[in-house]
């Protein structure tokens, strides 16, 4: 029989496995974009387990993992390899908002995937690198 914390792990698993494909962008900036986007349009339909990871971090799996270090790998590479991941930890701040945000919105009138994505342009355009 399996406990709480392994169906959730499994659920997690599964639910995140495609973040970590190959990346087809030519630069740091556009699989950056390729990243983000691909978290809030999965992180969107199953905001329980993004919920589930963030009150309890342990639950980060093979799937979030190696995701978050491909995160920061990008975010270093725009960011001259900021030691304290601010980017990295402003992106995902803004992605959790809008996941939550649309998870919130019971009438359906929630952000929508092109609001965020016209923010998340504007963040990585004025980016230097």
């Amino acid at each position: 029989m399996s406990t709480r914390r392994e169906l959730l792990l499994s659920m997690i698993d599964f639910a995140f496995t495609d973040l970590n494909k190959p990346l087809e962008a030519p630069s740091p900036k556009a699989r950056l974009r390729e990243l983000v986007l691909q978290y809030v349009k999965t992180g969107t339909q199953h905001a329980h387990l993004v919920q589930a990871t963030l009150q309890d971090p342990t639950l980060m799996t093979s799937q979030l993992e190696p995701f978050t270090e491909q995160l920061r790998k990008e975010t270093h590479a725009l960011n001259a390899g900021d030691p304290h991941d601010v980017l990295l930890n402003l992106l995902v701040d803004y992605a959790h908002g809008h996941i939550f945000a649309v998870a919130a919105a019971t009438d359906g009138n929630g952000p929508d995937l092109e609001v965020f994505q016209r923010s998340l342009d504007w963040v990585l355009s004025n980016l230097d690198g």
